[in-house]
């Protein structure tokens, strides 16, 4: 469930989140669990003795590889393998009661190490006697465990000798010897505390548990303080990191939850309030599964992302705390015990539209894999949510995902006039042409309309608003159509020359290959036409988070407004919203930031108003919504920071600091102050033509003229005596011109 008061990761308590709860459960519910922790203190036990010191001179090389270096393995008094499902099918008491009676063996460290030769074949030990390699083992292991001085410094010396064990051995034989004070540290280890640490939003404050072994296996006895209800020992607590270790990337589902079932509204109350996701119980084995859906449900592991389908829309998004279990329908009441397969998930609640990103086939199955982008399109619908960087824990670049639903639309002027199309009062309602990507363009998804000829380019802006569909007569330029709603005119156009000029824009597909109609555009290029389009008026929109006591209407509206769906405001707002408002309905190009008040006080992203609604509001004046066209910036553009005042001091807004935004709700900026955020905001730093007409000793105007001839030419020759800096200012320039993107 969602708590009232969000943490940030430095004060939140890693093993006091949902998801830490979840995977103990996961543990404590894990058959495999108690046998791996038996088997491996029992081989543990028998290595144990091999490696007493005073066996130390008695051991030798075939024992050491079948006990020690060797995979672990348990056979049957026939010398026959056991599998893992062999064992959990015997049960925990019986494999007990027949290691005990001599009926099983187990040999090995019975832990997964990358290396698994014979300890003597090794390369290290080409062209030297058993009598040499056994000589150099006894005395590594005679160091490493009765050695004197600090345990930690003796590793880390016996780990450097050339003896063929190397570190990962090293901890196991220390692991081995010295059960409770020792962990294993080797590859699978490492990266399921990686892992856990990435599960639990604790990679910052784990870090420091990589640095060395002796931090390494502090971390793992706090583990194990932490777990002791769960885990009775090291042994049993490699379970977790080694299951955490297999568990690969993320993926992405849809659960539908009870569509269409009496019990529907009941159940999403339980899923949310237990935090889980349920689907049914066959009623028969004839109808066990027909669609595949518990298969499904099945394959869903620990830290995947889940959206919660209900009747209509989407009932909350969250990650997966626990994988498949089943409830005992014994123990439980009808609702539970018909809907009684689960998996644990850390929701974010509370209903939304699902709009285009949901088709109709994704709708009918009840449980179904989706791509990383709809899941994020999806999630950003809760980025207002205070516990959303908690719950989610988000990838850095997650927002790349926001604007990926972009095309050019192309027309050629001989067969379609678009240019008188777009002189009419907008919006309005048309259809296009669809002749490529026809399974990939929805409704909802943003075009550029391209006129092709002498003076090709973008003239306007429009949306989709249907699927693809097949028209009943074809006409000249094909069967497929999609409804389009013409959202503005851009004028004057942005020209082709003017984006092949641009390094994020010059590689579009209709500048590659221009030969068709439909285009797809990815994100880093939508983000940079957007940068481009001119605007007749340019306003800053303020987002204040709400009070502790709002409304849930209030708290919602602040949820659109951060994820940059729709902005709220009505006249009354303080700055100018009138200024805004008569833009809208003159039909004027009107772009915008959106700003964040604290804590963050920061710009989230820019974009541009598709549509303004006005209503009367009674005493109050006329209220407004702002269907808004947006583009989240990569990370919020802070204010309060140093490296912000610079740049700051050359706006006219920003000029006294913050104080604007203390009494302003809705202002109006120039584009040349506009332009200025925007190219902070995009590239993550000021690079301006002033600062690299200083750093190369030179003016502005120099440097715009030869920052004209590189685009036009496309490449320039520096000449001159050695010792006059042609090479710094080819560099500067390079620096200014990939916007610090060294790899460019």
């Amino acid at each position: 469930m969602a708590t009232d008061t969000p943490q940030s990761p430095s004060q939140r308590d890693p093993f006091d989140t949902p998801m830490w709860k979840g995977l103990m459960e996961w543990m404590a519910d894990m058959p495999w669990l108690k046998i791996a922790g038996l088997t491996g203190r029992v081989a543990h036990e028998r290595a144990r003795q091999l490696l007493a010191e005073d066996h130390l001179d008695e051991l030798t090389l075939d024992e050491f590889n079948e006990n020690v270096w060797g995979i672990g393995e348990v056979t049957d008094a026939n010398g026959e393998h056991l599998s893992s499902d062999a064992l959990v099918e015997l049960g925990v008491e019986e494999v007990e009661r027949r290691i005990a009676d001599g009926e099983m063996t187990t040999t090995g460290n019975q832990n997964v190490l990358e290396v698994v030769n014979a300890y003597e074949h090794q390369k290290l030990f080409k062209g030297k006697s058993k009598d040499e390699v056994l000589d150099t083992l006894r005395r590594s292991l005679r160091e490493l465990l009765y050695g004197d001085g600090d345990d930690f410094e003796r590793y880390e010396e016996v780990r450097s000798w050339s003896n063929g064990l190397g570190p990962a051995y090293c901890s196991l034989l220390l692991y081995i010897v010295y059960p409770g004070q020792f962990c294993l540290m080797n590859g699978p280890s490492r990266n399921g505390l990686e892992k856990l640490a990435q599960l639990l939003g604790a990679e910052e404050e784990w870090a420091g548990a990589f640095e060395d072994y002796q931090s390494f296996n502090a971390m793992l006895h706090e583990l194990l303080a932490q777990s002791k209800d769960v885990f009775a020992d090291m042994v049993e607590l490699d379970v977790l990191l080694y299951s955490l270790f297999q568990l690969g990337n993320a993926e992405y589902w849809k659960v539908a939850i009870a569509i269409g079932m009496a019990d529907r509204e009941e159940l999403v109350r339980r899923c949310k309030d237990q935090g889980c996701a349920a689907i049914g119980w066959p009623p028969d084995e004839e109808h066990a599964d027909p669609t595949g859906n518990i298969d499904k449900f099945k394959e869903i592991k620990v830290g995947d992302y889940v959206v919660m389908h209900v009747s209509g829309g989407i009932g909350g998004v969250g990650r997966v705390t626990r994988p498949y279990y089943e409830l005992d329908r014994e123990q439980v009441d009808d609702i539970d015990g018909h809907w009684c397969r689960r998996i644990g998930v850390d929701w974010l609640i509370g209903e939304r539209e699902y709009g285009h990103l949901l088709p109709g086939a994704k709708q009918r199955l009840t449980v179904i894999d989706i791509d990383e982008a709809t899941f994020w399109q999806l999630a950003a619908k809760y980025a207002g949510d205070p516990r959303f960087e908690e719950a989610l824990n988000p990838p850095p670049d997650w927002r790349k995902h926001l604007s990926s639903r972009t095309w050019i639309f192309q027309c050629n002027p001989e067969r379609w006039d678009l240019l008188a199309a777009l002189e009419k009062p907008m919006p309005y309602e048309d259809f296009w042409a669809v002749n490529q990507h026809r399974d990939a363009i929805h409704a909802g998804d943003l075009v550029y309309l391209w006129l092709a000829g002498d003076n090709a380019g973008i003239y306007g802006i429009a949306e989709t608003t249907s699927e693809v569909r097949e028209k009943e007569e074809p006409d000249e330029f094909g069967p497929l159509k999609v409804d389009l709603r013409y959202l503005r005119r851009v004028h004057p156009p942005i020209l082709k020359d003017d984006l092949k000029a641009d390094a994020h824009t010059a590689k579009l597909s209709i500048i590659a290959n221009p030969q068709g109609t439909n285009f797809k555009v990815d994100v880093d290029e939508a983000k940079a036409i957007a940068a481009m389009l001119p605007a007749d008026e340019y306003f800053v929109l303020v987002v204040g988070k709400p009070d502790d006591d709002a409304s849930e209407d209030e708290v919602q509206r602040y949820e659109e407004e951060c994820s940059g769906q729709i902005y709220h405001y009505s006249h009354n707002a303080a700055g100018n919203p009138r200024a805004l408002s008569a833009a809208i309905e003159e039909g004027r190009a009107v772009n915008y930031l959106l700003y964040h008040t604290g804590p963050e006080y920061a710009f989230l992203g820019f974009g541009w108003i598709k549509v303004g609604e006005l209503a009367e509001g009674g005493r109050k004046g006329k209220r407004g919504s702002l269907e808004l066209q947006h583009y989240p910036f990569a990370e919020p553009l802070a204010l309060k920071s140093e490296e912000a005042q610079e740049w700051m001091g050359r706006t006219d807004f920003l000029r006294d600091g913050l104080n604007v935004f203390s009494t302003n709700s809705i202002f109006s900026i120039s584009a040349e102050d506009y332009r200025t955020v925007l190219d902070v905001g995009i590239t993550g730093k000021d690079v301006t033509t002033e600062a690299v007409a200083a750093a190369c000793y030179s003016d502005r105007d120099r440097i715009e003229q030869i920052e004209a001839m590189l685009k036009r030419k496309g490449q320039m020759i520096f000449y001159g005596p050695p010792g006059t800096g042609k090479t710094y200012v080819a560099l500067e320039l390079a620096k200014y011109l990939t916007e610090g993107d060294d790899k460019r």
